[in-house]
């Protein structure tokens, strides 16, 4: 079976992180990848890893125009992964596993991979999100973590 970790990014706080120089009506909102709860090495569960609520507030956005999510994993097999982003109103928007970019590492173990989320498809902004990843193929013995995970909204006021 695929252990995962549900070792989810921790969030501070919840505010608004402007990125440096926007443009003077976009702002960026959301939460950095960080330990939620000091493990290093990763929790491992069976099947479905579901990360802790994490907070965004005072985030301004009107007008959305792109959605990133960061995932950091260590010793996984992407092809058996299915990924689903929860919204505060607990919508979930399935997330395709087809890394946009990729670091070699992040946090204290574990490959950065960073991946896109359609626009239209975010419902609203402020409120408590949650990441959803399920190891559809269980009948492997190889373990694989997920380390912790960031969103970035970005868009217009």
């Amino acid at each position: 079976m695929l252990g995962m970790t549900c070792f989810m990014a921790g969030c501070g706080g919840g505010g608004s992180d402007a990125t440096p120089n926007p443009p003077p009506n976009q702002v960026s909102c959301g939460f950095i990848p960080k330990y939620a709860d000091g493990i290093t090495s990763g929790r491992p569960i069976n099947l479905t890893a579901i990360a802790e609520p994490q907070p965004i507030s005072q985030c301004n956005i009107t007008t959305l125009s792109s959605v990133t999510v960061d995932l950091c994993l260590k010793d996984v097999v992407l092809n058996e992964l299915t990924a689903k982003l929860i919204q505060p109103d607990n919508t979930e928007i399935s997330v395709a596993l087809t890394p946009v970019n990729t670091s070699p590492s992040c946090l204290t173990s574990g490959t950065l991979r960073t991946f896109s989320v359609p626009a239209a498809s975010i419902n609203q902004t402020n409120g408590s999100w949650k990441f959803s990843i399920t190891d559809t193929d269980n009948t492997q013995n190889n373990i694989g973590y997920f380390v912790g995970w960031s969103i970035q909204l970005t868009g217009n006021r």
